[in-house]
């Protein structure tokens, strides 16, 4: 038996504003999944992401930095887990 790991793939839901604790977006199409901008600097880099609405919580993901990804109940929450993360890995 070779070592491959095969993971089952759930599909999600769809995506629906009114689902999510977000004030309403202001424009639609792609920002209306966008609930906030965030950056940080830290090892003489500006780090950023995006903070979005995920299955009744919140979700953002550095993407030039593996590793450094939240999820929390708010958008502050989110922020400040990123900030510990950003810190250690950069």
């Amino acid at each position: 038996m070779c070592g491959v790991n095969i993971m089952k793939i759930q599909q999600l839901p769809a995506f629906n504003p009114a689902d999510t604790p977000a004030a309403a977006p202001r424009n639609p199409g792609l920002q209306a999944i966008i609930a906030a901008e965030y950056s940080a600097r830290a090892g003489g880099k500006t780090w950023s992401a995006t903070v979005e609405p995920f299955a009744g919580e919140y979700f953002a993901s550095v993407p030039d930095l593996p590793g450094a990804a939240a999820s929390g109940p708010s958008i502050e929450k989110v922020e400040s887990s990123l900030d510990h993360l950003i810190n250690f890995f950069a």
